[in-house]
């Protein structure tokens, strides 16, 4: 089972892509894939769901971004941002740990 979220821009309504890879209609499920439905409780009551009880979604519609309101997704990798310095690279999951990099081109101003 695959969560995606499909329609217009701005009206996406939620989906899933059942095991033929058709896409299948939730919206009577879950109000939109969001932080509350990927919640691990409610991931555990879809996946009680029959797909094949939902409705099918008729022709091929846009696929939207995968999570509404999304304001940070963390992955397995680490992330690396941007240290205060600007020219180091710090990982953000060991404290302190920084690694070089290189300053951005855009950064600062080069001297010569």
């Amino acid at each position: 089972m695959k969560l995606v979220r499909y329609g217009p821009a701005g009206k996406e309504k939620p989906g899933l892509i059942d095991a033929d890879g058709k896409l299948r209609d939730l919206s009577r499920k879950v109000k939109d894939i969001d932080g509350a439905t990927l919640a691990p409780a409610e991931l555990a009551k879809l996946k009680k769901l029959d797909p094949k009880k939902l409705p099918l979604v008729k022709g091929r519609p846009r696929l939207g971004p995968c999570v509404a309101d999304a304001v940070e997704v963390r992955r397995d990798r680490p992330q690396l941002q941007r240290s205060r310095e600007g020219d180091r690279l710090a990982d953000p999951r060991a404290s302190g740990r920084v690694l070089q990099g290189r300053r951005r081109a855009s950064s600062a101003p080069t001297t010569t």
